[in-house]
C-alpha cells in the first residue's frame, strides 16, 4: 500500500476529511467514501457503485454505525448522517 494511500485511510477513520451532514429528505450529490449513522435511518436512496447485489433502502441502521463505501446519492427518508468526503 502507498503512502498516500495509507494517509487518505488514516484521514478518513479520524475524520480529518471535508464532510457533510444530512438531514433532510433531498438528493444530494457528490462522492463519499465513508457515512457515519448520527440517528436511526432509512436510506430512500444510497448509490454505491461497489455494492455488487442488495441495497441499503429495505434497512434501518441503528444509531453509530459506520458504512464504508463509493457514494454518490445520498437521500434519507428518515434519520441523520455524517457523510465524509
Amino acid at each position: 500500500m502507498s503512502v498516500n494511500r495509507q494517509t487518505e485511510i488514516s484521514e478518513l477513520e479520524i475524520g480529518n476529511v471535508e464532510k457533510d451532514i444530512i438531514q433532510d429528505t433531498n438528493a444530494h450529490a457528490g462522492t463519499w467514501r465513508k457515512i457515519y449513522i448520527i440517528t436511526n435511518t432509512v436510506f430512500t436512496t444510497l448509490t454505491d457503485s461497489k455494492l455488487k447485489t442488495g441495497a441499503y433502502t429495505v434497512v434501518t441502521f441503528a444509531a453509530g454505525q459506520i458504512l464504508y463505501g463509493d457514494f454518490s446519492v445520498i437521500q434519507l427518508a428518515s434519520g441523520a448522517v455524517i457523510a465524509y468526503r
